[in-house]
């Protein structure tokens, strides 16, 4: 049987993966919050908005 290992304790590559992604995401939003960018961010929003139920209706 082929799966992946989940580790309960998370060792040392699981952490290094979800760390960076974890300040990556951090930063950005620190990014918008710093340039005050709501504007932009609602844009964003809904252009993820509308390109998953596009995708959705392609389904």
């Amino acid at each position: 049987m082929v799966g992946v290992r989940v580790p309960l304790v998370p060792d040392h590559n699981f952490h290094h993966f979800l760390v960076p992604f974890f300040w990556d995401i951090i930063s950005f939003l620190l990014g918008f919050l710093a340039w005050g960018w709501v504007d932009r961010w609602d844009m964003y929003a809904m252009h993820i908005l509308l390109e998953s139920e596009w995708r959705c209706s392609l389904l």
